[in-house]
């Protein structure tokens, strides 16, 4: 499979993909990888060079050297996990690929956009042409990342095939993995994203905790194996950008959406053990559940064909300074209910 192929047909579907087909395409990943860092070592050489001549040449350094260091991560695991599945696969391998393709699409969603549009203007225009070489390697590796959300999936199939034993998706964790915060940190820090229907990425603060599927989270409907009605709660709390208006459901819905929101204050609360309430009771005309975390669905990937103008730039920033907003609102809300309102009085109110 060619990159050129890719880049013309999208991500590519790898269902029925063989193991050589796989680990080539990995082998591939692997080469762009070397690639592109090569070329921002080139670039960064370039910038210090003229150090005198670039306005905040000092700041592109340092974000040069962010995405060096990243790719160079992903480099060490990529190669790291070639080398050893000559042995076979095991689902360690699997999950390198997993967080690598959750952690380069935060970066391309987020991040990223909200650098370039700083640096792009700021920048003396001489040096504009350095600018789009570089944010061009650093968003055309991001985008070639994409294909991994397919290998991953693919690859886990080959778990337990090989030298390694029986295979590890008949022994995954079946309740909510638990995942150790730093103190001090509170539900606002906490950022979930829909990477895709069945995968989200977290946050906590500027700290990338992983990507992870439903089922290694502990949202499977064990019978129908598909992710249950807390997940699908989880993704309406997205959709909403973070809240769910009552005055918009059927008595009935509205009856059953407590009992799933209850559920989901629990789960949460035992995954990431965070002290207050990660979902709560909005008092308004509406009347509402507002997630105290930032909760987003995926922003749609753009087609590369189409330029990126200002506006698309402007658009892209208002999006981040949105959710910053809605952060801010729910950390305000929270301190009212805080103050207002009794503990007996919360728990009469669910």
């Amino acid at each position: 499979m060619s990159k050129k192929k890719r880049e013309i047909l999208g991500v590519p579907d790898y269902t029925g993909a063989g193991f050589e087909e796989v680990t080539e395409d990995l082998k591939k990943q692997l080469s762009w990888t070397r690639d592109t860092i090569q070329l921002l070592l080139s670039d960064r050489k370039n910038v210090e060079e003229n150090l005198d001549r670039i306005s905040e040449a000092k700041r592109l350094l340092n974000w040069l050297d962010y995405w060096i260091d990243l790719f160079q991560d992903f480099e060490r695991e990529q190669d790291r996990m070639l080398n050893e599945l000559a042995n076979g696969v095991e689902q360690r391998h699997v999950d390198i690929i997993e967080q690598i393709h959750g952690r380069s699409l935060c970066e391309e969603e987020y991040w990223s956009r909200d650098f370039e549009y700083n640096l792009y203007s700021k920048i003396d225009d001489s040096f504009v042409p350095l600018l789009d070489r570089i944010f061009a390697g650093i968003k055309n590796q991001l985008h070639d990342y994409r294909t991994l959300g397919g290998l991953y999936k693919r690859l886990r199939t080959f778990v337990g095939t090989g030298k390694t034993g029986p295979s590890m998706l008949d022994v995954r964790k079946k309740v909510p993995r638990k995942f150790q915060i730093p103190e001090g940190h509170s539900w606002s820090d906490l950022t979930i994203r829909f990477l895709d229907d069945e995968t989200i990425s977290l946050e906590i603060g500027r700290k990338f905790l992983g990507a992870y599927e439903f089922q290694v989270l502990g949202f499977q409907d064990e019978r129908k194996k598909v992710p249950d009605k807390l997940w699908q709660t989880l993704r309406s709390l997205a959709a909403g950008k973070g809240e769910i208006i009552l005055k918009e459901l059927w008595s009935e819905d509205r009856q059953k959406l407590k009992k799933k929101i209850s559920d989901l204050r629990k789960r949460l609360k035992k995954m990431f053990e965070i002290k207050g309430n990660p979902i709560y009771y909005h008092h308004n005309r509406a009347s509402s559940y507002k997630a105290s975390f930032n909760i987003l669905e995926r922003i749609e990937q753009e087609d590369d064909s189409t330029p990126r103008t200002a506006a698309t730039k402007e658009n892209e920033l208002h999006i981040l300074q949105e959710h910053r907003v809605h952060r801010k609102d729910v950390e305000r809300e929270t301190a009212k209910e805080v103050r207002g309102i009794s503990k007996s009085k919360i728990r009469s109110s669910f």
